[in-house]
């Protein structure tokens, strides 16, 4: 009998869905308390390099837009071929209102409403903050997922994206060196890197997700939001709950209006290589998947992607171009179908 699905895909799966232009939803918003404090204090950033950890949080290796001597590239430095992506504030854009407070998110199953006001609304629809927050949530479904964001979130987002493409392309193979050999990330795979151009972040957040519920079990669970004391969200923010909802409210310490560190979801380039030049660059240490993740990229949700060919590249096999046309590399836009056989891929969801 097969185990039932982590809460983390689960909500994943099911928020990817609602919005895909928001980018994969992130189970753990809050930033990596092992990594350096000042970097903390931002959260996850454009320019960041890394993977999606088993628990559902993002695993950041080295950023492409800092210094080599920046404290998050410290004791492991940077891969080979490094070359720091210096951005002007033009080069991102900046929404900090894009989620107003209160805003909830969730899946087309789940009704809610606000129990003081007696309104009610689908997914994605806004309610007003006021003094605290206090809704119940019901679902028709076996399985649905919620975000409410009390404080809003804001988005930003690279505006000049093709150097980043060309950076993942021209380094792929020294970033997954790098991941394996100096950040001992054993448990990778050829499709497991990203490098972020987007994210929402936000203060403050709650979601709750659940699968194999029961449809007939008449699901309910209800979220309020009073005053946050002393930076304290879990004596502020609770869920009650039905039967197995998986839920979390955070950040855990450090919480401040004005600080938005918590990145609820991330957008960017997911990068691959061919199986047979991952095997190699890692001299055969690992299995390789036929598949990029269907979860994440499959055709039936729309998940759009660039797939990135280079021109004779070592230990690149440019014998099956992806597109006919001249000399250099040729891009190839489509929806993924089928197996990510004997191709090097920078692969990007819908508007990330």
């Amino acid at each position: 009998m097969s185990s039932p699905p982590s809460p983390h895909n689960v909500y994943a799966r099911l928020m990817t869905r609602v919005d895909p232009s928001r980018g994969y939803p992130l189970w753990f918003p809050e930033p990596d308390s092992s990594l350096p404090e000042d970097y903390r204090h931002g959260g996850l950033r454009i320019g960041d390099v890394g993977m999606v950890a088993a628990d559902g949080s993002f695993d950041v290796l080295f950023n492409i837009c800092l210094p080599e001597d920046h404290p998050i590239h410290q004791p492991n430095g940077v891969p080979e071929n490094f070359k720091q992506i210096v951005l002007s504030d033009r080069d991102i854009r900046q929404f900090p209102s894009a989620d107003g407070a209160g805003r909830v998110i969730s899946t087309q199953s789940i009704d809610h409403r606000t129990i003081t006001a007696g309104l009610s609304g689908r997914s994605a629809t806004i309610v007003a903050a006021g003094a605290g927050l206090n809704y119940e949530f019901r679902s028709s479904s076996a399985e649905g997922a919620i975000l409410v964001l009390p404080e809003g979130a804001g988005k930003a987002d690279l505006a000049k994206d093709l150097i980043f493409r060309s950076e993942a392309l021209r380094n792929a193979e020294s970033w997954y060196h790098f991941a394996y050999f100096n950040h001992g990330r054993s448990v990778i795979n050829n499709d497991s890197l990203y490098l972020i151009t987007g994210y929402h972040k936000t203060s403050s957040w709650s979601m709750a997700t659940f699968s194999d519920a029961g449809a007939d079990a008449n699901l309910t669970a209800n979220f309020t939001a009073g005053q946050v004391v002393n930076g304290n969200i879990s004596g502020a923010y609770s869920w009650q709950v039905t039967n197995s909802v998986h839920w979390r409210v955070g950040p855990e310490e450090g919480h401040h209006r004005t600080k938005r560190n918590q990145a609820i979801s991330i957008r960017g380039y997911k990068i691959a290589l061919r199986e047979g030049t991952f095997a190699s660059l890692l001299g055969n240490r690992v299995k390789v998947s036929s598949r990029l993740p269907r979860d994440k990229f499959d055709a039936s949700r729309r998940m759009h992607f660039s797939r990135v060919l280079p021109s004779n590249r070592s230990g690149l096999d440019s014998q099956k171009p992806l597109s006919q046309g001249g000399s250099g590399g040729r891009i190839n836009r489509g929806y993924l179908s089928g197996p990510a056989h004997d191709t090097m891929q920078v692969c990007m969801s819908t508007r990330i």
